[in-house]
């Protein structure tokens, strides 16, 4: 071994030393995400427009392909239209990224005018007309976000008052409804009693100018003493009354005719920093909650004339706060609470597992600004992750709607964000916000995005009302990937010869740590390279011992270039338990769950022991000849996907009936490998492709389930080396 091997290989398994580069990684970034270190000039999935109905919120990028779709035809006539346009989506992105904030038409107008002001008078005229048109055929406006820090806590926060806001509104004609029909009753019996047919009443009945021609005094006398239609009783009406005094009364909805009910739209009394207010606020609420429900079910009785004084007095005179139902409650506004993992000192931790735990319908938000938690010890300890542990803990306690993503995926989950902010209960909403005080040399973005796909923060939704068990209830596919344990993407990179090559490359947790300076100590540049080293990857497969090889990771430079920079033991062992974390989940999903392995090996060893005992049944009796001339019998096992006659041969074959459906040999060769009816994998065209690539695609199956047997093409380039890989997969 070389001096270069034996020193990365001991900094490997003994960690840095105190001479270790405290800034090992300074300037690099993963080699993945290299191409996206200027997030202002792509179009991805930031800016959003928030909006007040479902999604609740549209990419910028999709809102302008709007704008181009209806301005701009097909071809060079609308050419100048799209690049105008595009250039004012450029600019509004920078402006975000500048600081800037407001609603989309302000920024559009914005935009416009720092475009046409930097442009000479010929070019802002032509710009000035493309930006007014575009304008007029824009159909969506809203306060714009960007990707920040705080992009979690104002999503769930515009979506929950965006749902509240529409149930409250429905809310309130019901009870303006239920409020105006009591009114009603007791203006007819007005009418009907002496009161409602005295001089003053019916002066003030009749308007404009006939008034003086009535003697109102002879008009109440003949009226009264001709009426016969009978009164309320003073029960009924007490009890009218009192019913439309508390809908009258309630602040939980806006009234239609009631200024001083407007305050409850904002929502502000439903916000709390903290979830002991919540549940304070809640719990003093029931009581009035209890009052309005009690004189809503009177009203609907009164104006339904099925009010029956034996049978209903004494129910509703017991009706209180414990008598509210779960669909009582759902009727009401919820409330929000928004956190950061700072917040959650041990206090308010508890505090927090109590609301999630309960039925209160409390909405908690959870900005995670920390996914990996603190750099493992020099005792070699791995650190805990808090981050994504209180999202599986709430999971446990089955009462609660449970979403955990990045930020970066938030674009696509507003929807399911609506859902868990409608759904009766408690939810908990956590949120990676991709914070840059550990990663300052990327934005926000770009760090939310790296945790989710290294599955350091991996995106699930828990949905206690979606059914009955954890098929319908616990969603993981949400990630990049979701089949992978590691998700892989092909890295086009050139050489020192300037050779153009593509390489497959796997993303970590340990890629995702490289971001964090707080671990950058763990890490080594290779200054001269070394044969003895191979990916991460290939050592987080292996068995827990160590390998013979120095593990690397591919990293960037801030001019493109390519570095490979060695990983220590520890960083090993924290990827290893954040993939056992990420199998967990997928177990729960559905995807690769052991127990469906094991029923499908117990099916399959059955039928193997029938298929054996029907071969043996059929060769004959064994025994009616003389001895030594019993027949022979020999039974060969046949693969997943042959029939009882096939045996196997030096011919390639997949066991089909295994196949787990991870696309790894689809994506390498589409028409040498293709999917049944049942989503799992076969030899389709064994002639449209290469025995090197039945080879690669059995080293990249995650169930080795491939066998490559023996090559078609003697004359195969390399083919010696490729036999002596097959032979590990043809003898599995």
């Amino acid at each position: 071994m070389s001096d270069v091997s034996a020193e990365l290989g001991r900094f490997h398994l003994l960690g840095p030393t105190s001479d270790a580069d405290p800034m090992a990684t300074s300037g690099l970034i993963p080699a993945l995400l290299a191409p996206y270190r200027d997030l202002a000039a792509l179009r991805y999935d930031y800016p959003l427009i928030l909006t007040d109905e479902p999604p609740y919120a549209r990419c910028l990028s999709d809102v302008v392909n709007d704008v181009l779709r209806q301005l701009a035809p097909p071809g060079a006539a609308g050419e100048r239209l799209r690049q105008h346009v595009l250039r004012l989506e450029r600019e509004l992105r920078r402006l975000l990224a500048r600081g800037r904030r407001g609603a989309l038409g302000e920024l559009w107008d914005l935009a416009a005018k720092v475009l046409v002001a930097e442009s000479d008078e010929a070019q802002a005229d032509a710009l000035e007309a493309s930006f007014d048109e575009a304008k007029r055929v824009l159909e969506v406006d809203g306060r714009i976000v960007d990707c920040d820090g705080e992009v979690g806590s104002v999503v769930v926060e515009h979506v929950w008052q965006a749902v509240c806001r529409r149930s409250s509104r429905d809310m309130g004609r019901r009870i303006d409804e239920l409020a105006l029909g009591l009114s009603g009753i007791l203006q007819a019996d007005e009418l009907r009693s002496g009161a409602g047919l005295s001089p003053e009443k019916l002066r003030a009945s009749l308007g404009g100018d006939h008034r003086s021609s009535f003697d109102f005094e002879s008009w109440s006398e003949i009226a009264g003493t001709s009426s016969t239609s009978p009164t309320l009783s003073d029960a009924r009406r007490r009890r009218i009354r009192e019913a439309r005094a508390v809908l009258r009364a309630q602040r939980f909805f806006p009234l239609a005719d009631d200024d001083d009910h407007a305050a409850p739209t904002t929502l502000d009394r439903f916000r709390f920093a903290r979830c002991a207010d919540a549940v304070e606020a809640f719990t003093e609420r029931r009581r009035a909650m209890a009052e309005a429900i009690r004189a809503m079910a009177i009203a609907e009785l009164e104006l339904a004339n099925r009010y029956r004084e034996a049978d209903h007095d004494p129910f509703f005179a017991q009706f209180d706060e414990g008598s509210l139902s779960p669909e009582d409650v759902a009727l009401f506004p919820s409330y929000l609470v928004c956190l950061t993992d700072r917040d959650l000192d041990a206090r308010e931790t508890a505090r927090l597992i109590d609301v999630l735990g309960s039925d209160a319908p409390i909405i908690v938000v959870v900005e995670c600004r920390d996914a990996l938690g603190g750099p493992p010890p020099m005792s070699g300890a791995t650190p805990g992750l808090a981050g994504p542990q209180l999202a599986r803990l709430a999971i446990g306690l089955g009462q609660a709607f449970v979403l955990q993503t990045a930020s970066s995926n938030l674009p696509r989950m507003t929807e399911r964000i609506g859902d868990g902010v409608a759904a009766s209960g408690p939810a908990l909403f956590s949120v990676f916000t991709g914070s840059t005080d550990d990663a300052p040399s990327l934005p926000p973005y770009l760090v939310a995005a790296a945790a989710m796909r290294s599955r350091c923060f991996p995106a699930f939704c828990y949905d206690p009302g979606a059914g009955p068990d954890w098929a319908d209830r616990f969603d993981v596919e949400l990630n990049p990937q979701p089949d992978a344990v590691w998700p892989t993407d092909v890295l086009v990179a050139a050489d020192a010869e300037l050779q153009r090559h593509a390489e497959t490359v796997a993303f970590t947790p340990i890629d995702f740590a490289a971001l964090d300076r707080r671990y950058a100590r763990h890490f080594a540049r290779v200054g001269d390279r070394s044969d003895d080293m191979a990916p991460a990857d290939r050592q987080l497969e292996a068995d827990g011992a160590a390998a013979p090889t120095v593990p690397y990771v591919l990293m960037a430079g801030d001019d493109g270039g390519l570095e490979r920079v060695v990983v220590d033991r520890r960083l090993i062992r924290l990827a290893r338990r954040v993939g056992e974390v990420w199998h967990s989940l997928r177990e729960l999903g559905g995807i690769h769950n052991s127990h469906a392995r094991a029923l499908v090996a117990t099916e399959r060893a059955t039928w193997e022991e029938q298929h054996t005992a029907e071969a043996v049944g059929d060769a004959g009796p064994v025994g009616d000849g003389p001895a030594g001339d019993a027949p022979t019998v020999e039974v060969s096992e046949p693969s997943a996907d042959e029939t009882p006659d096939e045996r196997v041969t030096g011919e390639p074959f997949i066991e089909t009936a295994r196949c787990t459906t991870c696309d790894e040999c689809t994506k390498l060769n589409a028409k040498m490998f293709a999917y049944d009816d049942n989503k799992q994998a076969y030899i389709a065209d064994l002639g449209a492709g290469t025995y090197r690539e039945m080879v690669e695609a059995a080293e990249a199956c995650q169930v080795a389930i491939i066998h490559p047997g023996l090559p078609w093409d003697p004359a195969e380039p390399g083919i010696d080396e490729l036999v002596a890989r097959a032979a590990e997969f043809n003898a599995a």
